[in-house]
């Protein structure tokens, strides 16, 4: 959970607009890092050792509630009731969705890669033979 909490946290700092490039590349990997070492602390302290579905499972959830996040700032900021001084705000930062929108979809995707790897690794180790449901 919180190593999902850090990497849908990466989702927001993507979208942000930098003007060095590297500056905003080197924050995501600062906030990787936390992500990545209670990863690690889960993998470590979970009886099953399906690290594949595991991770697959925490960088889908993360890319989904990165993506309402993202979605549910916009929302806040398209408000017409939104109050004078945040709009100002607003329009002092810049917005890169080029590389946000390609961050939450790295995400999303090698989540994906991850879940059909181990379903490949583990899926016939653990399924027994097919029994007809009907007509036995």
């Amino acid at each position: 959970v919180l190593s999902g909490f850090f990497f849908q946290t990466t989702c927001l700092t993507a979208f942000m607009w930098a003007p060095d490039e590297l500056a905003k590349w080197l924050v995501l990997s600062f906030g990787l890092l936390p992500a990545s070492v209670f990863l690690s602390i889960g993998r470590v302290l979970s009886p099953e050792r399906r690290w594949k579905r595991e991770v697959g499972i925490v960088l889908i959830a993360s890319a989904g509630a990165g993506t309402l996040a993202v979605l549910t700032m916009a929302l806040m900021f398209k408000n017409p009731a939104m109050p004078e001084h945040l709009a100002t705000i607003q329009t002092e930062f810049g917005v890169d969705y080029v590389s946000g929108i390609s961050w939450i979809v790295l995400l999303g995707l090698l989540g994906v890669l991850l879940l059909r790897a181990a379903r490949k690794q583990h899926g016939s180790a653990q399924r027994g033979p097919r029994v007809p449901i009907i007509g036995r």
